[in-house]
C-alpha cells in the first residue's frame, strides 16, 4: 500500500475521533445539559483547517488523476472535489454557530443541533464512502509508479495546516488519549 494512501486512511481514523468527542458534546447538548461550545468549535476547526486545508486537497489531486486513468471511476465514486466543497460549507456554517454559541449569542437549539448532527453524519458517510470506494480504486489502479508520481505533485501542492490549527490539535489529542470518549447514543436515539 502507499505511504499516501496510509496517510489518508490514518487521517480518516483521526478524523472519526473528532466526530466522537463533537458528537459527545451534541449529546450532552440535546439532554438539556451545557456542552463544551469551545471544545466543539475546536473539533470544527480541526476539520476546517486540517482536512479542507491539507487532507482534501491531496484527494483531489489522487481523484484528478484517477478520472485521466480510469473514466468509469467518477460514475462510481461520484465528484469527490464537489463533495470536498459542500463539507467546506457545512464547516464554516456549523464554525459559525458555535462561535455564536461560545460568545453566548442566542442561537435556536434545533438549529444549532441539527447541524451538528448533520455535519456528523455527512463527515461520517463521505469517509465512508472514500473508504469504501475511493481507496480501494486508487489501489487498483495506480501502480508503483503512480503513486512515486502523486507524492511529488502532493509535496509540490499540499498545504500545511495552519499553526493555530497545530495547536489546538494538541489540546484534542490530550483529551482523547486520557480516554474521555464515553460511549455515546446513536444520533437517531432520543435523549
Amino acid at each position: 500500500m502507499s505511504g499516501l494512501l496510509q496517510r489518508l486512511r490514518h487521517e480518516h481514523d483521526a478524523m472519526r475521533d473528532m466526530l466522537v468527542l463533537l458528537e459527545r458534546e451534541v449529546v450532552r447538548y440535546r439532554r438539556g445539559g451545557r456542552p463544551d461550545f469551545e471544545l466543539m468549535r475546536d473539533v470544527v476547526e480541526y476539520c476546517r483547517a486540517f482536512p479542507d486545508l491539507a487532507h482534501h486537497p491531496v484527494e483531489d489531486v489522487l481523484y484528478e488523476n484517477l478520472q485521466a486513468r480510469d473514466g468509469d471511476a467518477v460514475a462510481a465514486i461520484g465528484d469527490l472535489e464537489d463533495e470536498h466543497r459542500r463539507l467546506a460549507t457545512l464547516t464554516q456554517s456549523l464554525h459559525e454557530t458555535l462561535d455564536d454559541l461560545v460568545a453566548d449569542v442566542e442561537v435556536p437549539r434545533d438549529g444549532a443541533l441539527a447541524l451538528a448532527g448533520r455535519f456528523v453524519e455527512v463527515y461520517r458517510a463521505h469517509m465512508s464512502l472514500e473508504d469504501r470506494q475511493f481507496f480501494p480504486r486508487l489501489e487498483a489502479v495506480f501502480d508503483a509508479d503512480d503513486w512515486q508520481r502523486m507524492e511529488a505533485i502532493v509535496a509540490a501542492r499540499a498545504l500545511p495546516a495552519p499553526e493555530d490549527a497545530a495547536r489546538r490539535w494538541v489540546r484534542l489529542r490530550e483529551i482523547l488519549l486520557r480516554g474521555s470518549l464515553p460511549e455515546t447514543a446513536p444520533w437517531s436515539a432520543e435523549p
